[in-house]
């Protein structure tokens, strides 16, 4: 699935997301996603998915809120009832593998995580409800790695306390100064969209 040999890379230069990243399998979980290369702390990656509605025999594997940002709510965000967003890569055969691979990210089993998941700032009820008329794609969350992750290991997060989980451990949630990390680095990319492949590490407000 991802690149081998040379280097995929966005016009500004860094390497592609296909470069960086390759889904492989993962004792355990199925398949995760795995670092082909070093991945400093801060690189984003988006979490793409279509809106559906919430019911009975509906699949909550790749399922995220519905959340939207009205500067209302929790942390100023309001959740959509009744729906959720679904993040199968199945569901999203027209984008490039480099905007599926964020859905591939397991819970950590043990330890704490080295990707916190925070939703698009930018996200509103009017591109929720345009994802579900159109089933179309909507770019719902970040994934932004908290610390520095070596080749060859797991990206991991923490799907929130809400998510249904079928296992018997409890992952542990990120500290807030991740959460904190996160979402400043979510809030500049949206300020300044980068290219299609992957977007910038963050640093104090910058993109390097």
């Amino acid at each position: 699935m991802g690149a081998r040999g040379r280097s995929a890379r966005t016009p500004s230069g860094r390497p592609g997301v296909t470069a960086l990243l390759e889904v492989r399998p993962s004792r355990g979980k199925g398949r995760g996603l795995v670092a082909l290369r070093d991945i400093k702390l801060g690189t984003v990656l988006p979490y793409c998915g279509v809106v559906r509605l919430e019911g009975p025999g509906v699949d909550t594997t790749y399922a995220m809120a519905a959340e939207y940002h009205d500067g209302r709510g929790r942390n100023g965000f309001v959740s959509m009832r009744g729906f959720l967003v679904d993040g199968n890569p199945k569901l999203l055969p027209g984008l490039r593998d480099s905007w599926k691979f964020a859905a591939y990210a397991n819970e950590a089993t043990r330890g704490p995580c080295n990707v916190v998941s925070v939703t698009n700032p930018a996200i509103t009820h009017e591109a929720l409800a345009r994802s579900f008329k159109e089933e179309r794609p909507v770019i719902v969350a970040f994934y932004v790695v908290a610390r520095d992750i070596a080749a060859g290991e797991e990206l991991t997060t923490h799907y929130g306390s809400g998510y249904p989980r079928k296992y018997k451990y409890e992952p542990q949630p990120p500290s807030q100064a991740q959460r904190d990390l996160a979402e400043d680095a979510a809030a500049a990319v949206v300020r300044d969209p980068p290219g299609p492949l992957l977007f910038p590490a963050y640093r104090g407000g910058t993109g390097t």
